[in-house]
């Protein structure tokens, strides 16, 4: 899978909005690997603020933000 713009800008909206300290998020309603990919990208560009994940066992990937 991929990255996806549609995404990323629902990660972006998620971010701007996220309260302080450690929250995690599902984005069930998108292809989990399409998320992981995605929010990946983010990790890479912003690793102090958004961590690396993977699709896990429970067939979600989370996407965790440490602000």
């Amino acid at each position: 899978m991929a990255y996806k713009e549609i995404i990323a800008g629902e990660i972006r909206e998620i971010f701007k909005n996220a309260p302080s300290g450690t929250t995690e998020y599902y984005l069930e309603h998108f292809n989990q690997q399409d998320v992981a990919d995605t929010v990946n990208y983010f990790a890479t560009t912003n690793p102090k603020e958004i961590q690396e994940t993977a699709v896990y066992y429970s067939g979600k990937a989370p996407l965790v933000i440490s602000k």
